[in-house]
């Protein structure tokens, strides 16, 4: 008798032991370039008399241009003005560009990259808002040269 139970308890020590060493699920984890990180944090700027407030990504019903993402809530302002929105995404190899709200399509604007105010600030995306309207800021993912992925 004695003998069985030994057996039973070793066998159970060995079947709790494969159970626990068997790995679950595995997960090759994720990439940040091709998930979408907080490359454009903050709120939008803008510079003139223009009056403007955010507006939430989901009220902008009009799909993104060809292969870009929404990255920033969309600015609608009353006039011209000269428009930045904090953007970190081009140190890790997204390009990213300011487009205005015509009609049902959106049109892209000359965008630069700023430190603003200075080198000791942010790094801004910026463009000329020629009139009133609603403007976002869109970006993809291009791969670096020299980058070896």
């Amino acid at each position: 008798m004695k003998r069985w139970s030994r057996a039973g308890i070793v066998f159970a020590l060995v079947i709790t032991m494969v159970i626990v060493a068997v790995p679950g699920k595995v997960s090759a984890g994720t990439n940040l370039f091709f998930s979408s990180p907080d490359i454009a944090p903050g709120l939008w700027t803008w510079t003139s008399g223009a009056t403007g407030s955010e507006v939430l990504p989901d009220t902008l019903t009009v799909p993104a241009p060809a292969w870009r993402l929404l990255k920033t809530n969309g600015l609608v302002i009353s006039g011209p003005a000269y428009i930045c929105h904090e953007f970190t995404g081009d140190q890790v190899g997204w390009v990213g560009d300011i487009y205005m709200l015509n009609g049902d399509t959106w049109t892209k604007l000359v965008t630069t990259l700023e430190w603003v105010p200075t080198i000791e600030g942010h790094q801004m995306a910026c463009a000329q808002a020629p009139a009133a309207g609603t403007y976002a800021l869109f970006a993809y993912w291009e791969k670096p040269d020299g980058w070896n992925t």
